[in-house]
């Protein structure tokens, strides 16, 4: 049976898959593209959210990070230009829907859940007239959430145990089970962005333990595939943070892979976008994995 959430997949499917015939690899664009935000709350958007505003704005050339729905513009003033009215662009946020049924062998009722994404319609600040002094505050907050995470930073600041070894072999590889990353000299790098980006991905990889998330035993499975994705988005998500500029080396080969793992997998988008948020804030120190909350009750989630 086909579901809103399972066509909600395929929406999501055939973007990256239209952006990626364009040459626009959605979790590998520069820095200033990749951390959208909702200009009201100040709150940046995650996952998929995250992926397509980011996307969307380099496409369109946007100036501004901030993304307004029509009445959160129309409370501080604001009108959507004549032009962009109609150009909006979709947020999906997943949610629950809760239900009281009968068991039909008890006749017990129970609260049956029902997952689904819900929308909203949002335009870019570029496509909005505010009254001047608004639009002058967004540029300034916008100027200030530029601020420089540095990538030796995002390592040292690692809150769980892992073991970045050098030298050992002469490419990289994580360990998942023992907390251990082997990496080539930085200096076998072409450049220190190239570094970085190597070793977040597989910093994202040694979440997956703490994180349990479904590794998969060999190339080509699905499960091992879903994994590559959510390393090379978490690494995107990380090296945005370091300001760090994508580098894709072969790059048509590159997309042509992706697209054919997307398009066999519905759902692939979606959940690497997902746990790729879920990595990167883990590694950033701002999500707790819930069994390891329970461990220490004086942990704080951000």
């Amino acid at each position: 049976m086909t579901t809103k959430t399972n066509k909600t997949y395929d929406q999501i499917t055939a973007q990256i898959v239209e952006a990626m015939d364009r040459g626009v690899i959605p979790w590998a664009m520069p820095w200033k593209y990749v951390n959208p935000a909702n200009g009201k709350t100040q709150k940046a958007y995650r996952g998929t959210n995250r992926l397509f505003l980011g996307m969307t704005a380099m496409v369109e050339k946007y100036q501004s990070p901030y993304f307004f729905t029509e009445k959160q513009a129309g409370g501080m003033g604001g009108t959507i230009k004549a032009d962009q009215r109609g150009k909006f662009h979709v947020v999906r946020f997943f949610a629950f829907r809760f239900k009281w049924v009968t068991d039909e062998i008890t006749g017990e009722k129970k609260k049956k859940t029902y997952p689904y994404y819900r929308e909203w319609l949002v335009y870019n600040v570029d496509q909005i007239n505010f009254p001047k002094h608004i639009s002058q505050a967004l540029t300034l907050a916008g100027d200030d959430r530029d601020k420089i995470t540095d990538a030796e930073q995002i390592v040292a600041g690692i809150p769980f145990d892992l073991a970045i070894n050098h030298g050992i072999y002469n490419k990289a590889a994580t360990h998942i089970q023992t907390g251990q990353i082997d990496m080539p000299l930085a200096g076998s790098f072409k450049d220190r962005n190239s570094y970085y980006r190597t070793l977040f991905h597989e910093m994202v990889h040694a979440t997956a333990k703490d994180l349990k998330r479904k590794t998969g035993a060999k190339f080509g499975d699905q499960e091992y595939a879903r994994e590559e994705l959510v390393a090379e988005m978490g690494a995107a998500f990380l090296a945005a943070e370091a300001h760090i500029d994508p580098a894709i080396a072969n790059h048509a080969a590159y997309i042509k892979s992706w697209q054919d793992a997307i398009t066999k997998d519905a759902g692939l988008v979606a959940y690497a976008a997902r746990e790729a948020q879920k990595a990167a804030d883990y590694i950033m120190g701002r999500y707790v994995p819930r069994h390891m909350r329970k461990k220490d009750k004086d942990v704080k989630t951000a």
